[in-house]
């Protein structure tokens, strides 16, 4: 192909090319010849016109161009192809790289879809898209280097290979993203958190660490939590005793439930009571379960036995509905 103006031409030469004017010339200046420049050279047969590294470097090995099946250079007489000219189309074969074998494509190392022509455009890319990530593996690299000169003394003799070079590198790319994620300020919150909250996350860590599976750490500390949560809860229980008249007023406060019945039921004592009459007031509890809905039967009838009259009041909705199941008289 030829320049299209003279000074085109000297620029050119200047530069150490020399025109192909075997191959004619061609018009260069529409969308379509922008984007396919070497398309008339293809159609002319002057694929062998191109050097190793040119076909590499464009990576025109990794798509060959399609070449029309007219071999018809757009002009003013053929201003586009045809689906004709494309039914025919066939692909440029590059004969300069026949029996090449370190062609690519060399896939981007960090996790992206690119796909480089040569190792050199790989480099390249990463270190321009992925700096942090390169930047990583530099300090990886060179911590691995120290780790293997610190402990050269330690370790076994064994003959250097790729593979172990490469394990060493992510050992230390791993130690070096852990280090830089972990919240160090986690460790000294330890002290200032609530012990429970702080048991719940050391047994996390330790059974992650101790079976390699994080499904385990977290289902070990989701237990511990629910634990931890009901012991926290039937604490809240609390019973008061009043003097009311002849006979004794319980205002019962909190959550009753299967962790927590145990102490409503001790917090009746039939020696105190002496057979005097007792109402029990639920305004401000829940009975939650069966459980807790037993505790407190459990406790009107050993008043009962014990000679005092029992009154039952301000028992809510869930707790009468789970009296009515229970087929018990408590009210």
């Amino acid at each position: 192909m030829s320049p299209a103006t003279d000074t085109d031409e000297l620029r050119y030469r200047r530069g150490g090319w020399e025109p192909l004017r075997q191959y004619g010339t061609f018009e260069m200046a529409t969308p379509y010849m922008a984007s396919h420049p070497l398309e008339p050279l293809f159609m002319q047969g002057g694929v062998r016109e191109l050097s190793e590294d040119q076909i590499r470097k464009q990576g025109l090995y990794l798509d060959p161009p399609l070449v029309p099946g007219c071999k018809t250079p757009l002009s003013q007489e053929h201003k586009r192809h045809e689906r004709s000219c494309m039914a025919t189309a066939k692909r440029v074969e590059f004969p300069q790289l026949a029996g090449m074998t370190d062609l690519g494509p060399f896939p981007c190392r960090l996790g992206c879809d690119r796909q480089a022509p040569t190792e050199e455009a790989r480099d390249q890319h990463e270190s321009v898209m992925h700096k942090p990530e390169k930047s990583d593996i530099r300090t990886g690299e060179s911590l691995a280097d120290a780790l293997a000169r610190g402990l050269g003394g330690y370790l076994p003799a064994t003959p250097a290979t790729p593979a172990a070079g490469d394990q060493s590198a992510l050992v230390a790319i791993m130690v070096m993203v852990s280090a830089s994620t972990l919240d160090w300020g986690s460790a000294r919150a330890l002290l200032r958190h609530p012990k429970l909250s702080s048991a719940v996350m050391l047994a996390t860590v330790v059974v992650t660490v101790a079976t390699d599976n994080l499904a385990a750490g977290v289902g070990v500390g989701v237990l511990l939590s629910g634990v931890f949560f009901t012991f926290k809860v039937s604490r809240l229980l609390s019973v008061e005793k009043t003097q009311d008249g002849a006979g004794l007023t319980y205002r019962v406060s909190g959550q009753v439930f299967f962790a927590s019945a145990d102490q409503l039921v001790d917090a009746f004592d039939v020696r105190d009571i002496e057979g005097r009459p007792v109402r029990i007031d639920l305004t401000n509890a829940h009975f939650w379960d069966i459980t807790a809905v037993n505790a407190l039967d459990k406790v009107c009838q050993r008043l009962r036995k014990h000679g005092s009259t029992v009154e039952v009041t301000s028992l809510n909705e869930h707790g009468r509905a789970l009296v009515s199941r229970l087929d018990i008289g408590i009210e």
